[in-house]
């Protein structure tokens, strides 16, 4: 079975290198986000271009979801401002469909799901 590819180092170093040249700016909610916080969502998601090869222009910077770990411990990386989880909301949707969506939308579903799981 092969690996997550977001694991590699190659990934890592495109993460790095996109988070230095785009900055912290959440590419799906427009909002600020805090280093070390946020994550890279890829532009084209890797279930339609499964063989993609990491680079930092095939990646944006996003809010993540909300994380309990192992310890019991929470990682919250959704939006300071609004709450929402971008890359998990968005998920393998193509990024025109979300963002129309998303502007449509009541935002209902867009936020972090409740610690209570």
């Amino acid at each position: 079975m092969p690996s997550d590819p977001r694991t590699h180092r190659r990934f890592r170093k495109a993460k790095a290198l996109m988070f230095e040249t785009k900055g912290y700016l959440c590419h799906l909610c427009g909002h600020e986000g805090i280093p070390g916080l946020m994550e890279a969502d890829h532009i084209v998601p890797l279930q339609d271009l499964p063989g993609q090869v990491p680079h930092p222009d095939a990646l944006a910077p996003a809010h993540g979801a909300r994380y309990r770990l192992r310890d019991g411990r929470v990682l919250d990386k959704t939006c300071p401002t609004c709450g929402k989880a971008c890359n998990q909301n968005r998920g393998a949707k193509d990024l025109g469909v979300f963002l129309a969506a998303s502007e449509t939308e009541d935002d209902g579903d867009a936020y972090a799901p409740p610690l209570e799981w």
